[in-house]
């Protein structure tokens, strides 16, 4: 009844029957066997004759390959020995190599207990490797009932941020409730605050899980250049009773602010993840809904662009990941003149927090085909290393040239294939395994491993900020900036290059701060 009221529009009391004349489909994993329920017998035959045993499975693959001639007695077999095939009856034995998990830190080098099987840590009772800092917290809530819940849960955040060693100044509570529609003029004052004090401040946001407040708090956010975070009413009222939660928001506020949560151990193998002079970078583009036929064939410009995200180790710490999204017309891989502008900006803040350049830079990748490949290597990389070169001779270093590394890392589904495009350094696939696996293990907001570099997957969520605020900006902004010429088009297109402006948080306030933990 649920599904039918929600996608087929009908509203049926859950007691009263639907008549036979009409229709309706559900998807299959809707579809549960209530205890007793009578199969047919034609059907329950027909999945026992699908079941097949493991033996008989074999019998019949050894079969076929028999008729094909593809077993042991087609070892003659002419077709495939002029491929410079053979056949073998026994299957062939593959010495698999499992990567050490890398140590987990946090401060003053306490390592934390590693579940050997799940790869998970323990990080309960250890204080953050780097402690953010803030000097206000400001909470509100949407609800004026819902204040004993807040203060409850604020209690709980204080006690816990004290005790991991994040540097929080006052905790407010506001006295009374706010709406969406106060938003803008709230965070107004608060931007008007922390630029006569100099004193950074964060909006906690409580409200409900059904609300659509968030995509609203977070293009606010950008706007007036004050972090915010959003805990819903529902998790707040666990938070008493659920330390591990807790421990999990004030994770992701430590990020917000410029902590870090933990370290991974240096050792021999993943020398490159601690280095101060390497720059791991990547990048993600993520493309809207194509336009339909008749749009296509009436030359309406797009409304919604591709979305490329980026994300390096351009913080102080090496091991601390900050990024950005650029909006450009849609269904296009190339990115290359983004890459050109993106890479210098990287550069830039690199050279600010580590008062030199970058001597080697390993750029990741993934989602892309392999047809994709000539792309990156003949084209991207080469504006890559232009815009190095370019900035050297800004910078008073002519002539420099860092060393790169391309790699693709595979889909979610396969977290351990990787292709290495470029090798500058020469290193062998098991030199450049643990430096993967040690990028997975610096998500900062987990206390697990990913199943991606930490800079693909952080460029991904990036991209889904870029994606939302668009989204959000469309939303309350009805108007668009447009482009002078019309082009190919029959009207004006929107100027992606001014949205990546006011959007984007590249040359703002914000663009240190992982704001989208």
């Amino acid at each position: 009844m649920e599904y039918c009221r929600k996608y087929e529009k009908a509203d049926r009391s859950q007691r009263q029957p639907l008549p036979p004349q009409e229709q309706f489909r559900f998807i299959k994993e809707l579809a549960t066997v209530v205890p007793k329920e009578k199969i047919a017998e034609t059907k329950d035959k027909l999945e026992r004759e699908r079941a097949v045993p493991p033996h008989k499975r074999y019998e019949e693959i050894l079969d076929g390959l028999h008729a094909l001639n593809l077993d042991e007695s087609g070892r003659h077999n002419r077709v495939l020995a002029s491929f410079g095939v053979k056949t073998s009856s026994r299957p062939q034995q593959v010495e698999g190599i499992r990567s050490q998990t890398p140590r987990i830190q946090f401060a003053n080098n306490q390592e934390a207990r590693i579940n050997p099987y799940t790869c998970n840590w323990d990080g309960r009772n250890l204080r953050v490797s780097q402690p953010g800092q803030i000097d206000n917290i400001v909470c509100i809530y949407t609800n004026a009932k819902d204040k004993p819940i807040i203060e409850r849960a604020v209690e709980k955040l204080k006690a816990m941020a004290q005790k991991m060693g994040i540097q929080i100044g006052t905790w407010d509570i506001e006295p009374n409730a706010y709406t969406p529609d106060d938003f803008p003029d709230l965070m107004e004052s608060l931007e008007d605050q922390q630029e006569a004090t100099k004193k950074r401040c964060l909006l906690l946001h409580f409200d409900y899980k059904k609300s659509k407040s968030h995509d609203l708090l977070k293009l606010l956010e950008r706007r007036f250049s004050v972090v915010t975070q959003q805990i819903t009413i529902e998790t707040a009222s666990d938070l008493p009773r659920k330390p591990q939660i807790v421990q999990n928001i004030l994770l992701k506020l430590n990020c917000k602010i410029g902590g870090l949560n933990y370290q991974v151990a240096s050792n021999s193998q993943n020398q490159w993840v601690n280095s101060k002079k390497v720059m791991f970078v990547g990048y993600n583009v993520v493309h809207p809904t194509p336009q339909s036929r008749d749009e296509v064939a009436r030359k309406i410009p797009p409304t919604s662009p591709s979305i490329v995200g980026f994300s390096f180790n351009g913080a102080p710490n090496p091991e601390a990941f900050i990024g950005d999204f650029h909006y450009q017309a849609p269904k296009q891989e190339r990115v290359r003149e983004i890459l050109y502008q993106r890479m210098k900006w990287m550069l830039k803040l690199f050279k600010e927090n580590r008062e030199y350049l970058p001597e080697v830079i390993f750029v990741t990748r993934n989602d892309i085909s392999e047809d994709q490949y000539n792309m990156m290597m003949t084209i991207e990389l080469a504006y890559l290393r232009n815009a190095c070169t370019e900035f050297g001779e800004e910078n008073d270093k002519p002539g420099y040239s860092p060393k790169f590394m391309l790699i693709i890392t595979a889909k979610k589904s396969k977290p351990t294939y990787y292709h290495i495009l470029v090798n500058d350094l020469n290193l062998s696939m098991s030199e450049v395994q643990p430096t993967m696996a040690a990028l997975c293990s610096m998500h900062q907001i987990t206390n697990s491993p990913i199943s991606i570099p930490e800079p693909v997957c952080q460029a991904g969520e990036w991209a889904k900020r870029g994606r939302k605020l668009w989204r959000t900006h469309e939303t309350h902004y009805k108007l668009l900036p447009r482009k002078k010429e019309k082009g190919d088009y029959s009207d004006f297109p929107i100027d992606f290059e001014v949205m990546t402006k006011r959007l984007s948080y590249w040359n703002s306030p914000l663009q240190m701060y992982r704001v989208n933990a």
